[in-house]
Formats: C-alpha cells, structure tokens, sequence
C-alpha cells in the first residue's frame, strides 16, 4: 500500500511539473490602453474629436500612412475602471452586446501572441497607431513590446512621435498615456 501511494505521489508530481512548463495552457494575458487627452490649456477633448486608426494587428507605420485603415473617433471611456482614476479617459467605440460604456480601451498586446517565443531570449515588436486631431495634426503611437518566457517578462516602452512618454499601470493590465496637445 505505501508502494501504490508513493507511485501516486510521484506521478503527480510529474504531472504537475509538466505542467508548469507547458506555456501554451490557459488563458492569453490581454493588455489595454486608455489615453488621457487634453489640449494644450489643459482642457478636455469632445467625444469624436480625435481619432485613431483602426488597426488592431501588427500593422507597418507605412500602412497607417498610406491609407489602409480607417480612423474611429474616441470617446470618454465611463465604466467603474475609469471612475476609479483621477483621469478622464478615452477610447474607441464600443459596438458589442456586453459593452458597458460607449468607449472601450484598446488592445494593443496579448499573451497569445507571438506564440514562437521560447527561452530567455527577447521577443521584441513594435505596434503603430495614428491619432489625428480635429486641427489636422496627426500623432504616430508607437508601443516597443519586448517578451520573455523563462523567466516570463512583458515590458512596454510607449511613444509619441517618437518621444518617449510615461505610462501608468492604473489596474491590472491597463495602461494609461496623457497626451497633451
């Protein structure tokens, strides 16, 4: 009987182990973003006023420049999420049955992607975004994503026209940029 019970524990144990090493298993961590836009007196855009480019893959700056996708006009993202910030904050329309504000943030990483990354070596990538303004004045959003899975590591480095600006993690995997223009 302590045979049968020592075999079992062992194979468990084997069993949980291979788990944890298995990285395909569960649910893809999503990250999203929510901007804080302001004008240069500091006060507040209108819904609509600025908009962003409707690409939600690894879209090429010269595909964003070129046309290929549209723009959504964003709006004043008002859930329970934003309620608890100090900041008003933006996004995009929000069309789905279970949408609980007009204005949803966007998605600009998950878990589940770039599903080839293996080892200590960084993954890197870059998304683009453009954000025009009701003046005509267009803003390049780019975000720098590099990637680890042993040990596991996400770390985002978000851009305006290529400057760097600061990005707060307000809750779990959301972030938020001002932008003030």
């Amino acid at each position: 009987m302590k045979t049968l019970i020592l075999i079992l524990t062992i194979s468990i144990s084997f069993i949980a182990c291979d788990k944890d090493n298995n990285t395909s298993e569960g649910f893809p961590t999503t990250y999203n973003l929510n901007f804080e836009l302001l004008r240069a007196d500091g006060s507040m855009y209108e819904n609509g006023e600025v908009e962003i480019t409707n690409n939600t893959y690894l879209a090429t700056l010269t595909d964003l420049t070129d046309g290929q996708y549209s723009f959504l006009g964003m709006g004043i993202i008002d859930t329970e999420v934003t309620q608890g910030t100090t900041k008003t904050l933006y996004g995009t329309p929000c069309g789905g049955p279970n949408c609980v504000s007009a204005f949803a943030s966007i998605e600009f990483a998950s878990g589940a992607e770039s599903k080839n990354v293996d080892g200590p070596i960084p993954h890197e990538k870059d998304k683009f975004w453009l954000l025009r303004y009701t003046n005509e004045d267009i803003d390049t959003l780019r975000i720098h994503d590099v990637q680890t899975v042993n040990p596991y590591k996400r770390v985002f480095t978000f851009f305006v026209n290529e400057q760097p600006v600061e990005a707060t993690n307000f809750i779990y995997d959301e972030y938020a940029i001002t932008i003030q223009k």
